[in-house]
């Protein structure tokens, strides 16, 4: 196992989009090698047509990496077979083991990459409990670059800063959030995805409205369908996409 030398990434979804999501999903295992080995009974680890495989220094499990994919495509297929196969195998999460969500760089410009990070940094406390992970020396919560949203002069660039941050934006075609905690719970991995989902639609609001916003209204974003009217935020809940 191991993805370092992989490439044969593919998009999952049907047609272009004009960004993707893909997460990083890390495990513990008791007996270190046994379950790793075993795992192949529980899931077809040469298929690796939606998942990759690999293994982690900072952790005794694998780490399952997903190809990229479209919101849709999670919201239809999803991933709970991964989730199930991996908790059925004997795998488990703790403290130390994280899911990383990682966005396409071109679904933000670079005021909206500002914008992100203001977010990570006024909704703290709730970013943390939402994604039951502390801000650690692995995901560090962002400095002040973006506070008071003035425009950089500077473009944000993937060589800046180091890469554990909460908004880890050193790689060069995605942006990693690495504040989440990973779980052996479908419910709870379908809620982070889809509020990193809403944060790329958030972050192309005026910045007016995002510093008037709560959290509730970013972690329900799409779920409220709420409308931009009159650089005011109005819920329309008769047309939920859930």
């Amino acid at each position: 196992m191991g993805y370092h030398d992989f490439s044969n990434w593919k998009a999952l979804g049907d047609g272009y989009a004009p960004y993707y999501l893909g997460f990083e999903l890390e495990t513990d295992d008791d007996e270190y090698l046994n379950a790793r080995c075993d795992f192949p009974d529980y899931w077809d680890v040469k298929d690796q047509s939606r998942v990759v495989f690999e293994e982690d220094g900072s952790i005794s499990g694998v780490e399952a990496i997903t190809h990229p994919f479209t919101i849709e495509y999670f919201r239809k297929t999803g991933f709970e077979d991964l989730v199930n196969a991996l908790d059925d195998a004997g795998f488990y999460t703790s403290n130390r083991t994280g899911l990383h969500v990682h966005i396409s760089r071109k679904a933000f410009t670079n005021l909206g990459l500002l914008k992100l990070i203001y977010i990570f940094r006024k909704f703290q406390n709730d970013v943390q409990d939402f994604g039951r992970r502390d801000f650690n020396d692995y995901c560090e919560l962002n400095g002040t670059l973006c506070d008071g949203f003035k425009r950089p002069t500077t473009k944000i660039t993937y060589s800046q800063d180091n890469r554990y941050l909460a908004v880890n934006f050193k790689k060069n075609r995605t942006i990693e959030l690495r504040s989440f905690k990973a779980e052996l719970d479908y419910d709870y991995l379908s809620s982070v995805i889809e509020f990193c989902n809403n944060l790329v639609s958030v972050c192309k609001l005026p910045a007016c409205v995002i510093s008037k916003m709560r959290f509730e209204q970013i972690r329900d974003y799409h779920l409220k369908n709420y409308q931009l009217v009159n650089n005011n935020l109005v819920a329309t809940p008769q047309n939920e996409v859930r």
